[in-house]
């Protein structure tokens, strides 16, 4: 797949994302490389979610940067069993201190509308679940 195919299915997926979270939500700082995407927010330095593909499919996940990023990290491994029950097996912790990133490889076989609805589901799924614990650990700063 060539990579404007790539940038054309994840503009797709962005679009379909952003519908399915609230206004606020939506107020995403979005930047683009070829097969990636990610999404900041100005509340939240040092965390974003993100989308790419790679060799094993398609990835999504949290970026998570800095003190407080690694601080939710260490509280997000602790807690792993309970994000596998809300979020499903198959999550991935990995990265180095101050750059870590928590998600999972989704096998796409086809990037069609289908897939892109999939993807769009995970990536608001994401936001609407990690965004808010970023929130109250800015809060508790």
């Amino acid at each position: 797949m060539a990579d404007a195919d790539r940038d054309r299915f994840l503009a797709a997926v962005e679009r379909l994302a952003l519908r399915m979270v609230p206004e606020p939500l939506r107020k995403v700082s979005a930047t683009a490389e070829a097969g990636r995407r990610a999404y900041g927010f100005a509340d939240a330095p040092g965390f974003r979610v993100l989308v790419e593909f790679t060799a094993r499919g398609l990835e999504v996940g949290i970026g998570l940067d800095g003190a407080a990023g690694e601080k939710l990290f260490g509280n997000l491994q602790a807690s792993r069993g309970l994000l596998e029950q809300t979020l499903g097996k198959g999550l991935e912790f990995r990265g180095k201190k101050g750059a870590r990133w928590i998600g999972e490889a989704m096998p796409v076989s086809k990037p069609d509308a289908r897939a892109a609805e999939l993807l769009a589901r995970r990536l608001a799924t994401y936001m609407l679940y990690f965004k808010p614990m970023m929130d109250d650990l800015g809060s508790r700063a």
